[in-house]
């Protein structure tokens, strides 16, 4: 988590944590905040257990993930590095394919200028051993 806060700032990335994974997504809100230097000085000694990950029952569904993306857009958030395991790639591997569709279905009331920021998503995997 902090070498992937560490490469954002060399590109000049603005970053965000999204707290308890895709939970964290479909809620929205609060749960998607930007970070600051000093939040991954305060847990570089820490695990990621420290922003949570849930399980996410909606997320396995369309509707689900409409909201999720939907959320994630609105936030400004046009690429994303998922920290953890083979599961959590899968469900965003869908995503990735489902992008375009979901970007279409869930905006239809936003502008242009938003639609086509966000029309393209990536992907990065970090793997992390969160054993303590």
């Amino acid at each position: 988590m902090n070498a992937a806060r560490r490469i954002g700032i060399y590109y000049g990335c603005e970053m965000n944590f999204i707290h308890e994974g895709y939970r964290g997504m479909i809620d929205g809100g609060d749960r998607i905040k930007a970070v600051i230097c000093v939040d991954v000085s305060v847990i570089i000694h820490k695990d990621g257990k420290l922003i949570g990950s849930a399980r996410c029952k909606e997320f396995r569904q369309i509707e689900g993930r409409l909201i999720a993306a939907y959320n994630i857009v609105m936030k400004g958030i046009n690429s994303l590095i998922v920290i953890l395991g083979d599961g959590s790639l899968a469900r965003i591997n869908i995503v990735r394919k489902e992008w375009p569709s979901l970007i279409e279905e869930s905006f239809q009331l936003i502008s242009k200028e938003v639609k086509y920021k966000c029309s393209d998503f990536f992907m990065v995997r970090i793997f992390s051993d969160f054993s303590e």
